[in-house]
């Protein structure tokens, strides 16, 4: 992720979708995981049981859902601008941020 991050400001770099890091494939298997774990197919978030405070435990779990949908934004605009040159992104993102924040019920 901070890879992502950084890379925005780098004019003369080269395509995200060109390195090994951040390469279609590398995304599809990353992605692949994301998805399972916010929809329930490969295992489930975590829900902070331990917590005894139920006002901390709400708190953890929102804070926990709200990171994770500002990273899969961040990923899903750098996937989206032509100028990473993923070959059909939407292979990559199948859903927008907005369905990723409906799925984590923020």
């Amino acid at each position: 992720m901070p890879y992502i991050k950084d890379y925005g400001g780098k004019d003369d770099a080269r395509p995200l979708a060109d390195v090994v890091e951040t390469s279609p494939q590398m995304l599809l298997e990353c992605l692949k995981a994301f998805y399972g774990l916010v929809t329930g197919t490969e295992g489930s978030l975590p829900e902070f049981e331990q917590l005894q405070v139920p006002r901390l435990r709400s708190d953890a779990c929102y804070g926990l859902a709200r990171a994770l949908a500002e990273t899969y934004e961040l990923i899903y605009k750098a996937v989206m601008d032509p100028k990473n040159s993923y070959p059909d992104p939407r292979s990559l993102v199948k859903h927008s941020p907005e369905q990723i924040r409906t799925i984590l019920e923020i």
